[in-house]
């Protein structure tokens, strides 16, 4: 598998072949490919500012996620503001902390996931602004909900 880091920065992207062999991001998996988004502060386990992903972070990954059809696998050690994220990719899995063969047998279908969010993505950082300190899930249309979380069966 072939990752690719931009230097100083988190984000993480990942381009495997049908058969595992690496090949480039912009032909992956038959035309498509597997980001794993792991912002700066979930690579560097900082647990302060904003949840949101800054420039020029927030344009690699987007521009990614429009040139090649893309999972994105987003590492969520504390909430995030994912909503561009989510709207440009063909799929978004939340990552707590499994290794990549995991995530691969997820994404391949080979293990059905099932699993429910701790806590709510919001939909932008103006919500998670003005939510109550001391009120959890309360930030006004999220983009998740706290509990959300699909299960998938073979």
């Amino acid at each position: 598998m072939a990752r690719s880091r931009p230097p100083g920065r988190g984000a993480w992207s990942t381009s495997t072949g049908t058969s595992g062999s690496p090949r480039s991001s912009r032909l992956g998996w038959t035309s498509s490919a597997v980001s794993s988004a792991r912002s700066s502060w979930s690579t560097w386990l900082f647990h302060s500012g904003d949840l949101d992903f800054k420039e020029p972070e927030k344009y690699r990954i987007l521009s990614l996620l429009r040139t090649v059809p893309t999972i994105v696998d987003i590492f969520l050690e504390r909430p995030a503001v994912v909503a561009e994220i989510a709207a440009e990719a063909i799929g978004l899995l939340a990552d707590f902390g499994a290794n990549d063969a995991a995530l691969l047998d997820v994404v391949f279908g080979r293990f059905s996931p099932t699993g429910k969010l701790p806590f709510e993505l919001p939909s932008s950082m103006e919500a998670v602004r003005n939510q109550k300190e001391d009120v959890p899930h309360d930030s006004e249309n999220p983009l998740f909900p706290f509990g959300f979380g699909l299960t998938y069966s073979r």
